[in-house]
């Protein structure tokens, strides 16, 4: 049996989802799947792969602003992740962590120095999402899907920004976009609408910044040179992420991530980009140095980076996947599994874990029936 499927994005959780719904046609003949064929498409607004695992190249320089590292506690994903197929693409390894207080002095400033087993793309950021797809023939980017409209055999048909009607007699479709894009490509489908008009979320702003040279640091600050993620407490940065110590960079020059915090990030949400920037590395040499050779900076807003938790929220947040009544349409992503407060932790470690289970729970779901 064939059935026919498209996926609107191209992250990490329709990444995941396409490569175990695929890997389904590989399986040896006498398996209970034999029967079963899926035929994937991908339909992404973007120009390349990734979405929040993007990575930014500049010269020789690689930016990694969206997951740089994550953290999976699944045991069931921690087996698939350590397949031979990632070898290449993924690392898991201790990392350096540092916190810092902002609200201490800065001379000698207290640390809390300590190694975190965490993952990470290499050699860029979305390097991994890639890897997922690497057999993939039906991915088409550069096209945004505005509507998805049920045909009189229950099959789907999508509609594009430009107006053209992808009618490929869809048997089903995923949306894996943030809950109120979402919500807007499910439009015909109320009861699902719903639910996704009821997630919010924050903003984030990320500054890249490169030096043209590495400075001298005091011992204090070397400490924070020396680190491959500092999470920053009572400031209007949250974390810093030396991007040139990760696996296969260059090493010779230096490339930060710089996270505002959400507070911040929702305050300024149309704010001069200008006025932004400054603040942020205003921030970010105080934490260092004055004396940062500068040579590159690029500030980039994630409108839904990270989904909060509601009272009207709470009810879906066990749900691995949203579904409609109506017909076989799903959305899938991070506000889906983990929204509960002791899940939702800062950062994109537990919201990575949370696409991959909510892909994973829907793929199982999906063979099953």
């Amino acid at each position: 049996m064939i059935t026919k499927i498209a996926i609107i994005g191209t992250g990490i959780s329709a990444a995941y989802l396409a490569y175990r719904l695929s890997s389904i046609g590989r399986k040896a003949q006498g398996e209970a799947n034999r029967n079963k064929e899926y035929i994937i498409s991908l339909i992404d607004k973007a120009r390349g792969i990734g979405g929040r695992t993007a990575s930014k190249r500049v010269e020789e320089t690689s930016f990694d602003y969206g997951a740089s590292f994550f953290q999976i506690d699944d045991l069931l994903l921690q087996k698939l992740l350590s397949s031979s197929d990632f070898q290449d693409c993924l690392e898991l390894s201790l990392r350096k962590v540092t916190e810092l207080d902002l609200s201490l002095d800065l001379a000698s400033p207290k640390l809390n120095e300590h190694n975190e087993n965490l993952y990470s793309s290499k050699p860029y950021g979305n390097s991994f999402t890639k890897s997922l797809l690497k057999e993939l023939k039906e991915i088409h980017l550069e096209k945004r899907i505005t509507e998805v409209k049920m045909n009189t055999d229950k099959t789907f048909k999508l509609r594009t920004s430009d107006g053209i009607w992808l009618d490929n007699n869809f048997d089903m479709v995923i949306s894996t976009a943030p809950a109120p894009q979402s919500a807007e490509i499910f439009s015909a489908f109320p009861d699902l609408t719903a639910q996704l008009k009821e997630v919010n979320y924050a903003c984030n702003y990320m500054l890249l910044v490169s030096l043209s040279e590495f400075p001298k640091f005091n011992k204090a600050h070397k400490a924070l040179w020396e680190s491959d993620l500092i999470r920053v407490n009572n400031s209007i940065i949250s974390e810093i992420r030396l991007n040139h110590r990760k696996e296969a960079r260059n090493k010779s020059k230096a490339a930060f991530i710089i996270e505002a915090n959400p507070e911040f990030s929702s305050m300024n949400l149309n704010t001069d980009k200008g006025f932004i920037e400054s603040q942020i590395l205003n921030e970010f040499k105080r934490i260092y140095t004055d004396y940062l050779k500068i040579d590159y900076t690029y500030l980039h807003r994630w409108l839904y980076s990270k989904p909060l938790g509601s009272n009207k929220v709470q009810q879906h947040s066990e749900k691995a996947f949203l579904q409609s009544k109506l017909g076989n349409v799903f959305a899938i992503g991070d506000y889906c599994k983990g929204l509960s407060s002791s899940n939702l932790q800062s950062g994109s470690r537990s919201l990575i874990e949370s696409a991959l289970i909510s892909a994973e729970e829907l793929y199982s779901s999906i063979i099953k029936s």
